[in-house]
């Protein structure tokens, strides 16, 4: 492309969201400098940097752009619970009622009504609130210890426009040495996955 410009300066910038008018950009400030790394914002012209809480993470903008979904992590980066908030004042939610084990990301749906997230599990969906928790794909590595048969490792999933369906990443293991001296090591291959979710939404209305 061309006309690349400099947005931020802090060297250690991670996954960065548009805001839905494209004024701002939703990013998380990581790693730490002391308490100083988090979910954060800056206005596209580089200006306005606003930290809005330590060791958490940025995940998603909601539609209307006066809200964002956030990871709570601990000092350690473990992320176990999401929360919604509110841009002017920041205001977050009770944690959502989600899974129990460590969400990796997580994306809101078009309309703002649901999540999609992936952690150690699987694939997730859910209300925006955290009701109604469903699996939609199980990953068949768990915090990277292989369970039963293994035969896939689902991650990374986002949202078509329509909202209707998700893609994701899916690794398809194939074979299994469990004999390398640093644990089990997998080959397989690497692909594109998409599911249609308009069943499993209406079971959540």
């Amino acid at each position: 492309g061309t006309g690349q410009r400099r947005v931020t300066h802090e060297n250690r910038n991670i996954n960065p969201r548009f805001s839905p008018d494209g004024s701002a950009i939703g990013f998380t400030l990581s790693p730490c400098v002391g308490d100083q790394c988090g979910a954060s914002t800056i206005n596209t012209d580089g200006s306005g940097l606003r930290l809005l809480r330590s060791f958490w993470s940025f995940e998603d903008w909601l539609p209307a752009g006066d809200r964002f979904l956030l990871g709570e992590s601990d000092p350690n980066g473990s992320r176990d619970k999401l929360h919604v908030a509110s841009l002017e004042v920041v205001e977050f939610s009770q944690p959502l009622s989600i899974t129990p084990d460590e969400i990796r990301t997580a994306k809101v749906s078009p309309d703002g009504e649901h999540i999609v997230y992936d952690s150690a599990s699987g694939i997730w969906l859910a209300r925006i609130d955290g009701i109604g928790a469903t699996l939609l794909v199980r990953s068949e590595l768990y915090n990277g210890e292989i369970v039963e048969d293994p035969k896939t490792f689902a991650a990374a999933p986002s949202w078509h426009p329509s909202g209707t369906r998700v893609i994701y990443e899916g690794y398809d293991i194939q074979t299994i040495d469990r004999e390398s001296s640093g644990g089990p090591v997998t080959s397989g291959e690497l692909a594109f996955y998409i599911m249609d979710v308009s069943d499993r939404i209406g079971e959540l209305r």
